[in-house]
């Protein structure tokens, strides 16, 4: 605590960041949210082995773990925060928009 505070004060959070977390812990849920679909994109595919469609959770989790451990390194020291965030971000929604795009499996 600063000298001069008490505990019953309270700083005034900027809305700029409250989003900026919502949107930050929205991306984890929507990684979380494949695996319900697997069930579904197998019955879309019935010629692909279910191991290639496992893929698709394994691949996305090792790539999060992996960035994760960079990212880990890099907060701060190298880039800013705040800098770091909006590039996952972008980076995250050019990855989920990508499949899009793709004319087959």
């Amino acid at each position: 605590m600063k000298r001069g505070e008490s505990m019953g004060e309270q700083k005034q959070v900027k809305p700029t960041i409250s989003i900026g977390i919502m949107a930050v812990c929205s991306i984890g849920m929507a990684l979380g949210s494949i695996m319900p679909a697997l069930a579904k994109i197998y019955s879309s595919y019935p010629d692909v082995p279910v191991t290639s469609i496992g893929w698709i959770v394994s691949i996305s989790q090792i790539v999060q773990i992996i960035s994760g451990l960079l990212i880990g390194t890099v907060a701060g020291r190298f880039v800013k925060l705040k800098t770091l965030a909006i590039i996952c971000t972008v980076l995250f929604i050019l990855g989920g928009s990508a499949p899009a795009f793709i004319p087959g499996f």
